[in-house]
This record gives C-alpha cells, structure tokens and sequence, in this order.
C-alpha cells in the first residue's frame, strides 16, 4: 500500500466532509495499521457510526469498510433498513441491556459488549437458529462508572464458554480517556496478557483482540489489537 497520502489526512472539519476526504482517512489509519501492528494476519477496521448519517455510512463502505459500529439499538435499526440493500457486518458495541438482546441478537454479527453473564445467557437464549459471535468486554480501570468483567473474577467465563448458541470469539476493552495516548499502553497490554491466561486456562482462542479507537490505535495496535474501533478519526467530529 501507497502511503502517500495528502495533508487531508484525518480530517475532522464535518462541514468539508466528503467521500475524497473519508477515503483519504481511511488510507491513513490502514497506513498506520501496518506501520504499527504487532499481531499476525489482518487488522480488522470497524467504522464507528454512532452520530454518523447513513450517507456517510454509505461513503465509507464505497471506500472499502465492511464491519460497521452502533452504540444504539434503536439509531442502528433505521441505518439498517436504510442500508439494507449493502452487505455489512454491524457489531454491537455500546452498553446492551438484557431486555433488547432479542433484537441485537437478531440483527447483529457480533455482539462487542458482553459485560455480564446475564448478559451472554439472554443472547444464547434468544439467538434463535443461528450461533451469535460475541467478546468479552473487559475492565481493567477498577472505576465504578465503566462496564465490564472485573479480570480477578472470571469464573463465569468457563460457563459463558459452554452456552450453546453463542461463541465467545475474543475480548474487548477500552482504555481510560487519558491525555497521552501512550499511557493507556499497560491496559492494552493486560488485555493481551489475559487472552493468554484464559487460553492456557480453558483452552479458550481469542480470534479478536478489540482494543484502540481514534486516540489510542497506534498503542493498541502495538499491544496487539487485531481489531481497532474508529469514529472520528474516519467520519469526524459528530453531529447529533
């Protein structure tokens, strides 16, 4: 790959936006992508599309993104019935409630932010027909207000390992907004350290390691994401 981009690169003025510029982006974090990747095999870009019209959606898998990113379940339905003539792959990323996992588990390919056994088993229980690829979302912060399985407690993962209709695929986690990306570094690498202590432990394969989003990729990549989750760094700022 080219990594001659122009000066565009991560542009984040919304009101310039245009699928040259995206594109633009795109070439940029994909140059960034092999520049500092430590893992084996591909690196997964998911678009972020949280706040992002489907236009833009549109632009952007016109540019090449295949694997899209909603926080919202009710935002990502009315982007996939609009896009519904595109064959993406959405991930569910935001904070799920148990009570709309029928309708992730219906609509999604992977499910990013399994955060509680109840969780995982009202998944299994309502993917009907079908095996729902999920990650494990993980906390390493300790703070009170982020979501996620507390690493020191992990003994529901052996049993969330064994439900039928849900394949745990890999791990996710989001490091704490800090104002040098570089000291989110120890977080990334626990993440990593963990995939390797649950596969010696139960025999487990973390096919995704989803860690990095727009401030911090370059560190994750470096710590072994194979899976970066990008919003403004692609689309710029968003607009509600």
């Amino acid at each position: 790959m080219s990594c001659n981009y122009t000066n565009w690169s991560l542009i984040t003025d919304h009101r310039s936006l245009t699928k040259v510029f995206i594109k633009e982006n795109i070439e940029k974090i994909k140059c960034d992508i092999e520049k500092y990747k430590t893992c084996p095999g591909e690196v997964l870009l998911l678009g972020v599309t949280k706040g992002v019209s489907p236009e833009r959606i549109r632009e952007a898998y016109d540019c090449g993104i295949r694997d899209f990113g909603e926080n919202y379940l009710q935002e990502a339905m009315n982007k996939m019935d609009e896009l519904g003539d595109l064959p993406v792959r959405w991930h569910f990323i935001g904070h799920l409630q148990t009570n709309k996992a029928g309708k992730v588990a219906e609509r999604f390919s992977l499910v990013q932010s399994v955060d509680k056994i109840k969780l995982a088993r009202a998944l299994n229980d309502r993917a009907e027909g079908k095996i729902l690829d999920i990650l494990l979302q993980i906390d390493f912060t300790g703070r009170d207000n982020r979501t996620g399985f507390n690493p020191d407690y992990l003994e529901e993962v052996e049993e969330i390992l064994k439900l039928p209709h849900i394949k745990v695929r890999g791990l996710m986690s989001m490091a704490p907004f800090l104002p040098d990306p570089e000291d989110t570094r120890p977080y990334f690498r626990k993440v990593k350290d963990l995939a390797i202590e649950l596969k010696e432990k139960f025999g487990f394969e973390a096919n995704y390691l989803s860690m990095g989003m727009t401030g911090d990729y370059k560190v994750a990549l470096s710590e072994g994401a194979n899976l970066i989750r990008i919003g403004s760094g692609i689309f710029g700022p968003r607009t509600y």
